[in-house]
């Protein structure tokens, strides 16, 4: 959806006018997402090439490998996406303590905690 969303952005009257450090973070962004997309894609489409060929084992591993790429990729998007806007809207320090915030709760629920909590479990 975020992928989607960013792909119409450039076309609408207002881009004109975002700076040249917003246009950057917008290039992250997109093809940040993009990357998501694929990973996220991926083990869904090697799986249908690869059904009952025996390898499932390695696919499935595979696909925990490029869930955690593509959630990396993603949360790269989202704070991209974020700081973008949130920078085209207000001045000062707020769009990079609002990026903080984002990156540093991403951090914590699709990483930090997991990875916690693994620790606690073996």
């Amino acid at each position: 959806m975020l992928f989607a969303f960013l792909l119409t952005v450039p076309f609408s009257p207002g881009f004109a006018k975002v700076a040249a450090a917003d246009r950057t973070l917008f290039y992250v962004a997109l093809t940040s997402a993009a990357v998501a997309s694929m990973f996220f894609i991926a083990p869904v489409a090697q799986h249908r090439i690869l059904f009952r060929q025996g390898l499932k084992e390695p696919l499935v591993q595979r696909a925990n490998l490029y869930g955690m790429i593509g959630t990396l990729a993603l949360a790269v998007s989202m704070n991209a996406a974020t700081l973008m806007v949130i920078d085209y809207l207000f001045a000062g320090p707020l769009p990079l303590i609002t990026a903080a915030a984002t990156t540093g709760l991403a951090t914590w629920l699709w990483f930090l905690e997991p990875i916690i909590l693994r620790a606690r479990n073996t």
